[in-house]
């Protein structure tokens, strides 16, 4: 933060983090960068997944639309296919 603060050469950076990037909230400069990072290093944290999920199984697509990320949901005769991000807790195993 405060990147305005300083010349572009000087950087001030953690070199054990995995990222770094440099922006200033107050003049709003490369927030949007930095939500993308944001994104990014979350999902590095989920699995892909692409199940279908039956009926009676409410309660599970209930947890898969709390803590995942849902791209896609149609609902067919045997159940609900979802195609999500989700986190490696919630992927079971015959999924």
């Amino acid at each position: 933060n405060k990147c305005d603060l300083y010349p572009e050469d000087e950087f001030f950076g953690d070199p054990k983090a995995d990222h770094v990037i440099r922006v200033s909230a107050k003049q709003e400069i490369r927030l949007e960068d930095l939500l993308k990072l944001i994104e990014k290093a979350l999902l590095e944290r989920k699995v892909e997944i692409e199940v279908l999920i039956p009926y009676g199984e409410m309660a599970y697509i209930d947890k898969l639309h709390r803590f995942g990320q849902i791209l896609s949901e149609e609902y067919e005769e045997g159940g609900v296919r979802i195609h999500a991000f989700v986190p490696p807790a919630l992927v079971r195993k015959e999924d």
